[in-house]
């Protein structure tokens, strides 16, 4: 039933191929709108049009600087950016749901349901207005496919397992957008939330995407188990200062400037602990989705296994 439910999904997607080049006008206008919020004064502002707009870092130093850390994944927009937006969304909603008191809500039933569908619509668009403003690219169009099968799977008491969710956004992806076969980010976000759902502590989650993501990082990243620890202890300290200099930028860009400069601090910092790895050619696109199959493979093996040795026990 549950293969008949997935199937039924992909069917309805493939009607809409080739849908990339309609959208890519309307990203490009509001990418540029968000590119127009950004003040160009401030020394380092590629940072904010990476993290918040989705425009690449240009070659140089910096963008350097951020590879050789193992954090450069921080200012491309990923599943990442869109987790935290709709943790704060939840928040928000949380926050609101606190402040009626639940004798409110029993007073006022069509209240609580107004609060929720409004909720969820604000969260809609937010989500699809941030991945239209981050330029359309490929690991956030992914997350939010992700996050809509989630929402699926849980109302519809579906109960999917985490790596098909993740398996079946990527699928949809390339059935909307065939030119996405070659996207180097496509793949690296893929497999990277494949490795999420294996382990269960943040050090086996970082361990688990560290491995995994080495035939897509090969030739380009920072290839060092010590960048394992950086994105446990350091990448929660940078993002949240980006976040904070963001917050800065509009009334009071000084201030943006100063804790922006504290991060490119942290990083260079790290950056002296870190190792330098000597970097190879690059794996071909074609093998590393070869070792993408034969992990999917591989992971819905083990988790079958899993299942199967729980029920016998």
């Amino acid at each position: 039933m549950k293969m008949i439910h997935l199937l039924l999904v992909l069917a309805l997607i493939v009607p809409f191929s080739h849908l990339l080049k309609f959208v890519a006008p309307l990203a490009m206008q509001a990418q540029t709108k968000c590119l127009g919020l950004i003040k160009s004064e401030i020394d380092n502002q590629e940072i904010h049009r990476a993290f918040f707009c989705g425009q690449s870092l240009n070659e140089g130093p910096l963008k350097q600087l951020w590879i050789s850390t193992g954090l450069y994944h921080l200012l491309v927009v990923s599943g990442s950016h869109l987790i935290f937006l709709f943790a704060l969304m939840g928040w928000t909603q949380g926050q609101l749901t606190w402040i009626f008191s639940s004798d409110f809500f029993q007073k006022n039933p069509s209240s609580k349901f107004g609060l929720i569908l409004a909720a969820h619509s604000i969260e809609i668009f937010l989500s699809c207005y941030f991945t239209l403003m981050t330029g359309f690219q490929a690991p956030l169009v992914r997350a939010l496919f992700a996050k809509a099968l989630q929402f699926m799977s849980r109302k519809l008491k579906l109960f999917w397992p985490r790596d098909i969710i993740v398996n079946i956004s990527g699928i949809a992806c390339l059935l909307l957008f065939p030119e996405w076969l070659q996207s180097q980010s496509l793949l690296l976000s893929w497999l990277a939330s494949l490795a999420l759902t294996q382990g269960r502590t943040a050090l086996q989650k970082s361990i688990s995407v560290f491995l995994i993501t080495l035939p897509c990082l090969w030739g380009w990243g920072q290839i060092n188990p010590m960048t394992i620890l950086a994105n446990i202890f350091i990448s929660p300290l940078v993002s949240l200062l980006i976040v904070i200099s963001g917050l800065f930028l509009l009334p009071a860009s000084a201030m943006a400037e100063k804790t922006l400069k504290l991060s490119l601090w942290v990083l260079q910092t790290a950056k002296e602990i870190i190792p330098a790895s000597q970097l190879s050619s690059p794996i071909h696109v074609v093998y590393v989705w070869s070792f993408l199959v034969l992990l999917t493979i591989a992971v819905h093996i083990y988790r079958i296994k899993t299942k199967r040795q729980q029920c016998t026990e």
